[in-house]
C-alpha cells in the first residue's frame, strides 16, 4: 500500500506540476483517485486509483483535498485527486443596469440579504462567482423549494441546476444538515 501523507500541489495552480501532468498523460502514466466532496476533509481513508494502486491516506489535520491535487509523483507515475461532480443549484442574481442610484442599491441589498438568510438557514456550503451563488442540492425537487422560498423576490433571479465539481469558497465551506 502506498501511504499518502501530504499534497504535493495542484495541476491547476502549479505550472511545474501541470507540465508534468501533460508529459505523464502522453505516456499513460497518470492515475486518478475518485472521491466525493464529503470525503475531501477526511484525514484517514483507504482508496484505489484507476490503475488499482492501493492508497492509504494519513493527512494532517485541516487538510482538504481539492480536485486535481497531486498526491504522488515519481519517475513512473503521477496520482491525482478527482472530485466527483455533484448536483448544484446556480442562483444568478439579475442586476437591472437601467436602474441607478440608491434605490437599485437597496433592492440589490435586500435581494442579497433574503437569499443569504434562506440559504444560510439550510447550512449549505457556497461558491460565489460574479453575480452567481452556487450551492449543492440533493435532488431537483430542491430547485422548486428554493423558488418557493424566494418567490417574493419576483424576477430578480434565475435559478438553474447543473452537475459540476463543487468546491466551496474558503469560509463558506460550512457543514451541511
Amino acid at each position: 500500500m502506498l501511504m499518502v501523507t501530504s499534497i504535493l500541489g495542484n495541476i491547476k495552480k502549479d505550472s511545474f506540476l501541470n507540465q508534468k501532468y501533460k508529459e505523464y498523460s502522453n505516456k499513460n502514466l497518470v492515475e486518478t483517485v475518485l472521491i466525493q466532496r464529503s470525503e475531501s476533509e477526511k484525514m484517514r481513508m483507504r482508496k484505489k486509483s484507476t490503475k488499482d494502486t492501493d492508497l492509504g491516506f494519513i493527512l494532517p489535520s485541516r487538510t482538504r483535498l481539492r480536485d486535481q491535487d497531486v498526491i504522488f509523483l515519481d519517475d513512473h507515475k503521477m496520482i491525482l485527486i478527482n472530485i466527483v461532480p455533484e448536483l448544484v443549484a446556480i442562483l444568478n442574481i439579475k442586476n437591472d443596469s437601467s436602474k441607478y442610484g440608491e434605490q437599485n442599491y437597496l433592492d440589490l441589498l435586500n435581494v442579497g440579504i433574503k437569499i443569504g438568510h434562506t440559504i444560510g438557514n439550510l447550512h449549505r456550503p457556497l461558491k460565489l462567482e460574479k453575480n452567481k451563488i452556487i450551492f449543492p442540492i440533493q435532488t431537483m425537487d430542491e430547485i422548486d423549494l428554493f423558488k418557493k422560498f424566494l418567490s417574493d423576490l419576483g424576477d430578480r433571479f434565475i435559478l438553474s441546476s447543473d452537475s459540476i465539481v463543487f468546491e466551496p469558497d474558503h469560509g463558506f465551506d460550512i457543514h451541511e444538515h
